[in-house]
């Protein structure tokens, strides 16, 4: 009984983890997209300002 109660503790945690870990993936991500986004936007700004 106490044992299967860990387990479940545990495995609780185990998900909660994987979930944030997830989730953290998932904003290093979008941020990393909106910085390459920003600095194209950037760069095309300053080649249009060059050429004109």
């Amino acid at each position: 009984q106490q044992q299967e109660m860990l387990n479940e503790k545990i495995a609780k945690q185990e998900q909660e983890r994987s979930r944030l870990l997830r989730s953290w993936n998932n904003e290093r991500l979008l941020s990393k997209a909106s910085n390459a986004y920003e600095a194209n936007a950037m760069t095309e700004a300053v080649t249009d300002s060059a050429f004109k």
